[in-house]
């Protein structure tokens, strides 16, 4: 398993980590609407350098803080769309 981290910088890393995968998590923060709203650029990116049998998975984390900004029914939604 690798953590790529969602920085900038470490984006030119990401292709070798994700080429050979079987499963992808897209991890976004349910506190920061920001970081769900660049999902979708994320899964560009994957599904760009991954294979097409590639399981792709979204996950919110920090539902243990309790400022929720992304509800779970936005990301259900987010996910059944994609």
């Amino acid at each position: 398993m690798w953590d790529s981290a969602g920085q900038e910088r470490y984006r030119s890393l990401i292709p070798s980590y994700v080429k050979n995968a079987n499963a992808i998590f897209i991890i976004f923060d349910i506190t920061e609407r920001t970081s769900f709203d660049n999902v979708n650029t994320w899964l560009d990116f994957v599904k760009k350098h991954s294979a097409e049998s590639t399981l792709l998975v979204l996950c919110g984390n920090k539902i243990d803080k309790p400022k929720r900004v992304v509800s779970t029914a936005d990301a259900t939604t987010f996910a059944k769309k994609k």
